[in-house]
């Protein structure tokens, strides 16, 4: 089952079932989300029931957002109820798959169900980075950007063993992957891939030169990460000249 979600929605709604599988899906090139989530189940009757339940609660979503009173628990249908354990109130506080002004015409979210064939092409370059890196009981995956290519990978390694040096404890994590270089260096994992890389665009050009892959020992090891180095600034001296640049770090879900 595929999932269309605003970009900014950062969690699935699980109607208090949790399904077995969520993934996220991205730009095989440059990591970016794209707004889908694919969600998986052993069987089409569960996905069918999910989705039932998804477009059940959307629609109490929808008529909370309506409501001129704030008593629209009191006109709820009996058809847009739930389980009596769960008041329709939790079940719309719990839903933050994409908000009720969403399509306010459209009753249903934008989703359509399908075989799963194997996995994402951006799925398959993580988990090749994942064999590279050593790490085999719970590996994280954090993506690095920058927001100007002065720092190579090289140097990005230099300034995580030094803070690891600093602090007296190394970080446990990966060597720094160049995302283009990876990818160039993995082209038949997307042989299969419809998504094709946009070479003329210059936005896209400078995400693939300035973004990069490290993969740590474990999440709460990636989280450490995160918060550490997120908004961090990195200065570097070049031919006599001080170079800036501000790295992002954000946590992907494999």
């Amino acid at each position: 089952m595929k999932v269309r979600c605003p970009t900014s929605s950062s969690s699935t709604y699980t109607c208090h079932t949790n399904p077995p599988l969520v993934h996220q899906e991205r730009d095989p090139w440059t990591l970016e989300p794209l707004g889908n989530y694919r969600i998986s189940f052993a069987s089409h009757a569960a996905a069918i029931v999910y989705q039932s339940k998804l477009d059940r609660v959307f629609r109490l979503a929808q008529l909370k957002m309506r409501s001129k009173t704030g008593l629209w628990t009191n006109s709820v249908p009996s058809n847009l109820r739930g389980p009596a354990s769960i008041s329709p109130e939790e079940e719309v506080d719990a839903f933050t798959i994409t908000p009720g002004s969403l399509a306010p015409s459209a009753n249903r979210i934008n989703a359509r169900l399908s075989r799963v064939k194997g996995k994402w092409p951006w799925q398959n370059l993580v988990n090749e980075l994942v064999r590279r890196s050593g790490f085999t009981v719970e590996p994280a995956v954090v993506l690095l950007h920058m927001h100007h290519s002065a720092i190579s990978a090289a140097d990005l390694q230099s300034f995580i063993d030094a803070d690891g040096k600093a602090r007296n404890e190394p970080w446990a994590t990966s060597k720094p992957y160049h995302l283009a270089t990876t990818l160039h260096e993995n082209q038949s994992i997307f042989a299969r891939n419809t998504r094709v890389p946009l070479k003329e665009d210059h936005a896209f050009r400078q995400k693939l030169r300035n973004r990069f892959v490290i993969v740590c020992k474990s999440p709460d090891v990636a989280w450490r990460f995160i918060r550490s180095w997120n908004q961090r600034t990195l200065t570097k001296e070049a031919e006599g000249q001080t170079q800036r640049t501000v790295l992002t770090a954000s946590f992907i879900e494999v």
